[in-house]
């Protein structure tokens, strides 16, 4: 090495550089490179697996080099930065469960704060605008001038109590975030937003980051990474004034002529599915965003896609509790807070033969509440999928959700006349008033708990910072 620097001393020395000498310049530049290049450690298969799902190049979304660096973090110093440790194997840090929605990461209420201040809001609160608060409506994340047909009429349902949430579809960041803080401001009571992020941020917003679907995920080999995927993505829907994410799917995929799951779940193992789909929701939970385990109590052994027909899974209990619900019941175990029904009949084990499980008891409230004794949040799939919509009015799809054991309302094809037809329900007693003003209650200390009646906006100049981070 000394020999070599002592030589190219002499050519820097000379005043002039011939065509020759630029040749040796060159030479020696790429001579000096290799003898100072380092030996990298080799890592292990499961280290390997842990960087292939956060690795990058230019044109991907999630650079996890640091600018001017020749080195990637390791499993291990990854792992780190969340909080855990790793001793010999992959291990998932311990997110701390609740079951009431209390304490969830980063808001800084107390329960006791938040139960006032339910109840405060649901006494000022006409019938309508509490029915309205189930309700959450389909937007775009596009911008959008404010002159526009679809902002007027989107502003003016917020306003009027019709909705409770939002759940986002395609857009972008700056527009969402935008959108988000416009409708918000209108609001009476916060928006509660929501958005599927089942590959990541990315499935719905550009410029986001985007993960391989679940199965490319067990595919690595390591639940880390489905903690990692998790975290990352919840980082970035919190970051946008996401407050729920839908996902993770815990469909167990045993039927290969399925048109609608198959790569979105972890696998066609139930209790792979489990594994991976709790290391999902364990990252999620951990940055504060409500993960969702969907869709219960299975969509993997069907044949037919529920936004254009209704499926039917005739089989006995007894196949259902080893397979489909097994990792929804690990889900539960582990402190899963919304669940979402699917759109497929179970006749074998349902009092209502023909009925979807959305608007079934016997399975939200039976089998979901009673046997797996879940006790947060029930949402439906979207309501404007033909294997409801073809056989239900809004309105009756509405009133027979929230009967079956519905708590969040999806994507009614008309938000108004499905709070109509609930607000005769409610007052020829077919539902409870007491039942509503529970449901409503819980719903609006979960907005209280999650800080929104004190700050409901984007910061918006924060976004640059979370969105993409290179060091997550």
């Amino acid at each position: 090495m000394n020999h070599m620097m002592r030589a190219f001393n002499q050519i820097f020395s000379r005043h002039t550089f011939t065509g020759s000498r630029f040749l040796i310049l060159f030479l020696f530049g790429i001579l000096l490179l290799s003898a100072c290049r380092t030996t990298v450690p080799a890592t292990s298969d499961r280290e390997n697996s842990a960087s292939a799902v956060m690795e990058r190049t230019p044109s991907d979304d999630l650079p996890l080099e640091q600018p001017n660096s020749l080195t990637k973090p390791s499993a291990e110093e990854r792992l780190a930065l969340f909080g855990g440790n790793r001793t010999g194997q992959d291990q998932i840090p311990e997110v701390r469960s609740n079951s009431d929605f209390v304490g969830l990461p980063g808001n800084g209420i107390s329960s006791q704060d938040a139960r006032f201040i339910a109840d405060s809001v649901l006494a000022e609160l006409t019938l309508e605008e509490k029915i309205g608060q189930l309700f959450i409506a389909r937007l775009y994340g596009n911008f959008m001038n404010e002159k526009e047909d679809e902002f007027y009429e989107v502003t003016q349902l917020i306003k009027e109590g019709v909705v409770g949430g939002i759940l986002f579809f395609q857009g972008d960041v700056y527009g969402q975030a935008n959108l988000t803080n416009a409708y918000q401001s209108v609001a009476k009571v916060p928006l509660w937003v929501t958005q599927d992020m089942e590959w990541g941020a990315a499935m719905r917003v550009e410029g986001t980051t985007r993960f391989t679907p679940a199965m490319g995920i067990t595919a690595t080999g390591s639940p880390l990474n489905a903690f990692i995927k998790g975290k990352v993505t919840a980082k970035e829907a919190k970051a946008l004034g996401v407050h729920q994410i839908f996902a993770p799917v815990m469909d167990v995929n045993n039927n290969p002529e399925n048109p609608v799951i198959n790569v979105r779940s972890f696998s066609e193992d139930p209790r792979i599915v489990a594994e991976y789909g709790v290391a999902f929701l364990k990252g999620v939970q951990s940055e504060g965003v409500i993960a969702t385990a969907k869709h219960f109590p299975g969509h993997g052994d069907t044949n037919v896609d529920s936004h254009l027909a209704l499926p039917v899974v005739a089989e006995p209990y007894s196949r259902l509790s080893e397979i489909e619900l097994l990792p929804f019941r690990a889900a539960v175990e582990s402190g899963i807070r919304s669940v979402m029904s699917a759109h497929v009949a179970y006749p074998v084990i349902s009092d209502f033969k023909d009925r979807p499980s959305t608007l079934d008891p016997t399975v939200l409230k039976r089998l979901l509440t009673d046997s797996l004794r879940f006790d947060g949040f029930v949402v439906t799939d979207g309501l404007d999928m033909k294997a409801i919509s073809d056989a239900f009015s809004p309105g009756r799809a509405a009133v027979e959700a929230f009967k079956a054991g519905a708590d969040m309302l999806l994507l009614s094809t008309d938000e108004r006349s499905a709070v109509y037809e609930m607000k005769l329900a409610v007052e020829s007693g077919e539902i409870p008033v007491e039942e509503l003003d529970k449901r409503v209650h819980r719903f609006l200390r979960l907005k209280a708990e999650k800080g929104l009646f004190s700050d409901r906006y984007v910061d918006v100049s924060a976004l640059s910072k979370e969105i993409r981070d290179p060091i997550s």
